[in-house]
């Protein structure tokens, strides 16, 4: 039997470990505490997270990013597990509020809240804020000038009204859009 999956309960008189196979998910057998409902929670919990990074190992894929964009995503994952954890409990009808509960629910919430948090520090530290304030503003200038491209560009055939009424309009669009 794989060490990994042996009880690891120890007999008090000579001190060597169990023989038995160890819950699914857990650390002992039945004979050693897996019935207890603290132990079965911890279990379902870890199995649970290792089906979850088995999915993300077979699905992930490599891709050409700079950290600042791999915070913000982390940073947007995080907020909508946060969200979506936060409806489950909800739904369960559990406390959001209770730190020391212990349901599989409640301590992904917890631990995703915490991750949340660091990714949100780590963002700060390093100043991604203000870079992402040039970003936005380069961003915007490179808009600007695609927008005149197109509108200067003779296949249009646009007179001087009609540019002034496209200036116009997309200013009045992008309005709508930042509020």
């Amino acid at each position: 039997m794989n060490d990994d999956r042996r009880c690891r309960a120890k007999a008090k008189g000579t001190g060597k470990q169990c023989k038995r196979a160890a819950i699914n998910g857990g650390t002992v057998c039945s004979m050693h505490g897996a019935g207890a409902p603290q132990v079965k929670r911890k279990a379902a919990l870890r199995v649970t997270q290792r089906k979850a990074e088995l999915l993300v190992d077979r699905l992930g894929e490599m891709r050409d990013i700079s950290p600042e964009q791999a915070i913000l995503e982390c940073i947007t994952e995080a907020a909508g597990n946060v969200q979506m954890y936060r409806r489950l409990v909800a739904e369960a009808g559990l406390p959001l509020d209770s730190q020391d509960s212990t349901h599989p629910l409640v301590v992904l919430y917890n631990q995703e809240r915490d991750r949340l948090f660091s990714f949100a520090s780590t963002a700060n530290k390093i100043g991604l804020s203000e870079a992402m304030v040039r970003i936005s503003e380069r961003q915007g200038e490179k808009l600007v000038e695609v927008l005149e491209a197109v509108i200067a560009d003779p296949a249009l055939s646009f007179d001087a009204a009609q540019r002034d009424v496209f200036r116009g309009v997309t200013a009045k669009h992008m309005r709508a859009v930042n509020a």
